[in-house]
């Protein structure tokens, strides 16, 4: 979240003796328990990069991946969205530090730029991803972690920027209702990916990979693991994306409960493929995006019967399921509380609650 604090200095005259490392800046996110930085390591989400890791495939090339899973015939009103053009993330790339790129990727850059139209010159603001997602909203939510009541993790998640529904007004972290988490690295030792590269034990053993085998890139890809988790965990959903970005280089990741799906690096700055990524997602559908569509809001009248049989009390959020019955296009309806999040990682996050069949009245 934070840069490290700059090393101190060995001074020309000593009169005291040297600290042995460098002091922690008191307050940064490295202190606390929301970040799986090496210097607060959280066992469960090493567990999580030690557990994905095994299910990543990749990377796979940009474009194969916008048109396999977001096909522009589907995506009705994208040529209403602004193109790409290159350079619209110049003043991201120009923060010195992390923490100082979240505001310019999120929002319109504050430097004017010029252009002219009959020798008068006309001042415009150079766009960043708010543009490509007209229907959604960019919140910095790096200093407020997941305010979701029902989640259960040893920790509190605290992505660096979230994209929420445009019509929710929420300014923190609530996995609950996350569109795409999208968190930042400065420091190319936080890199979970690298090239492709040999990792079998003999000439004759073929198997490759690109996952860095470090500490610091293990601790990242936990972190973004933990993100997905808490996402599928609170949501009823089939699949999610988030965005990992390392300085002027970007990844795609789908989320689902048999792997993830990582993309190849994109110059974010020069190509056009992240952006164009969220000009597609702002036009997808719910099912495209990820929602389950088999859950809605059950009635009024249904949520107190399900309440009243299973004796739940009032402030428990209800979801209603359509289960189809396999007899032609029949279904039936089962209501259950929301998920509560539990920290088993993004490939077990199913839950069992009790549930109640609206049709028959049973549980």
């Amino acid at each position: 979240m934070h840069p490290d604090p700059d090393p101190v200095a060995t001074p020309k005259c000593a009169t005291v003796p040297l600290p042995q490392s460098t002091p922690l800046k008191i307050g940064t996110s490295t202190t606390c328990p929301f970040t799986t930085n090496q210097k607060f390591r959280i066992p469960s989400c090493t567990a999580m990069a030690e557990e994905i890791a095994k299910f990543i495939v990749g990377p796979m090339p940009a474009q194969e991946f916008l048109d396999d899973f977001f096909p522009t015939k589907k995506l009705r009103g994208l040529s209403q969205v602004p193109l790409f053009m290159p350079g619209c993330y110049d003043d991201t790339l120009r923060a010195k530090y992390e923490v100082d790129a979240y505001e310019p990727f999120v929002s319109a850059s504050k430097k004017p730029s010029f252009t002219y139209f009959n020798a008068i010159p006309i001042v415009f603001k150079i766009a960043a991803t708010a543009q490509f997602l007209p229907d959604l909203r960019l919140v910095d939510t790096s200093s407020n972690p997941d305010g979701n009541p029902r989640s259960s993790l040893p920790f509190k998640i605290k992505p660096d920027v979230t994209i929420y529904p445009g019509g929710t007004n929420e300014e923190k972290t609530d996995s609950s209702i996350s569109e795409i988490f999208t968190e930042f690295k400065w420091n190319i030792q936080d890199d979970p990916f690298c090239d492709v590269h040999n990792v079998g034990s003999s000439e004759s053993d073929s198997r490759q990979s690109f996952l860095h085998d470090t500490q610091a890139g293990k601790d990242t890809l936990g972190q973004i693991t933990s993100y997905a988790a808490a996402q599928l965990g609170a949501q009823f959903r089939t699949h999610a994306y988030s965005v990992f970005i390392l300085r002027d280089t970007a990844r795609i990741l789908r989320w689902d409960r048999s792997g993830t799906i990582v993309t190849e690096a994109i110059k974010y700055n020069e190509d056009c493929f992240l952006a164009e990524f969220f000009r597609r997602y702002s036009k997808a559908s719910p099912a495209m995006r990820g929602k389950d569509m088999s859950a809605s809001l059950p009635t009024a009248l249904q949520a107190q019967s399900a309440r009243k049989a299973l004796e739940l009390d009032p402030s428990i959020p209800l979801v209603k399921l359509s289960i189809p019955s396999g007899a032609g296009n029949t279904s039936s309806c089962l209501l259950l509380q929301q998920h509560y999040i539990h920290p088993q990682g993004a490939l077990h996050v199913a839950s069992r609650p009790m549930t109640f069949h609206i049709e028959t009245s049973f549980f």
